[in-house]
């Protein structure tokens, strides 16, 4: 009997790992799209930290309102996509290497 469940119990293991994996998340943005948006993320960051007050709310606004019009989406799912990629090392390194190589060519 103790044999019995242990096989059963060996083969709810075996069975549960080789379970398929969750799909991977897919992006609205491609490659060069993300890369843009997190050089406008950098850029903002920057232009964001030499205000204050009204300003910096008025500018935020401005500035969320232009990322959803240039990449067609609304402001939280471009940050879902941000959010994404920070968790996905090797597009993340891949679109961190085309923002360093965009910021490069504006200096």
């Amino acid at each position: 009997m103790k044999k019995a469940l242990f096989l059963l119990g060996f083969a709810f293991l075996i069975s549960t790992s080789c379970a398929p994996k969750t799909p991977e998340f897919v992006y609205k943005l491609t490659n060069e799209q993300l890369s843009n948006l997190m050089l406008d993320m950098q850029l903002t960051d920057v232009a964001l930290g030499e205000v204050n007050g009204l300003e910096r709310d008025s500018l935020q606004v401005a500035f969320r309102t232009s990322l959803e019009e240039v990449y067609g989406l609304p402001i939280l799912v471009l940050a879902n996509e941000i959010k994404n990629l920070e968790s996905d090392p090797e597009k993340l390194l891949l679109v961190m290497n085309r923002v360093q190589i965009l910021l490069d060519s504006i200096r």
